[in-house]
């Protein structure tokens, strides 16, 4: 039975934006580089976040909600309107899979806390959950650093690459670093 401790938007004085943000949080007090990262990109396109934290049965994090406030000031910081939500469900999977369809968010942005290998890639929960929700989702890896100095690209020419190509100019833009496209081929 899934339960959740937020406010509507329209309690807290927000009509719906184009852009909903799902920002899942394993753990809302380590995460403000993907906070900071969503509310960037929430920001050029005039987006709103929903900041969530799905307990299953036997999780606990402590403070929880006073957390996901906490994120959700972050973003205020950055003149993103955050809505926090602390939600039950028997998986992780089913709980971001209703939470997106409960707040009608259409794009989600996720951590990825793993080593950037196949191996890894292949049997990340992740890759299951991107495939099974029907949103655009990127994925972000916190490498620590504190200035973007650069964003590149790599294309195959999907169909999505266009759109990954407007969301780093958007923040090529905000964070004012250049930008390289790097398109990869096969040979012929």
């Amino acid at each position: 039975l899934p339960r959740t401790h937020a406010l509507s938007l329209q309690e807290h004085g927000m009509a719906f934006s184009k852009l909903r943000i799902l920002v899942p949080l394993e753990n809302p007090a380590t995460e403000e580089a993907l906070v900071r990262f969503a509310a960037n990109l929430a920001q050029t396109r005039k987006g709103e976040l929903h900041l969530t934290h799905i307990v299953t049965e036997g999780d606990t994090v402590p403070r929880a909600e006073q957390q996901l406030q906490q994120a959700a000031g972050l973003a205020a910081k950055h003149g993103v309107p955050a809505t926090p939500h602390l939600v039950e469900y028997q998986s992780v999977t089913q709980g971001i899979q209703e939470t997106v369809s409960r707040w009608k968010c259409n794009m989600m942005v996720m951590g990825w806390y793993h080593e950037v290998e196949k191996d890894a890639i292949l049997a990340a929960r992740n890759r299951a959950l991107t495939k099974a929700i029907n949103v655009d989702t990127l994925i972000f890896k916190n490498r620590n650093s504190h200035r973007v100095e650069r964003i590149l690209i790599p294309t195959g020419g999907g169909s999505n690459a266009l759109m990954g190509i407007q969301i780093a100019y958007e923040l090529a833009q905000a964070w004012d670093a250049p930008i390289e496209i790097l398109r990869v081929a096969r040979d012929p």
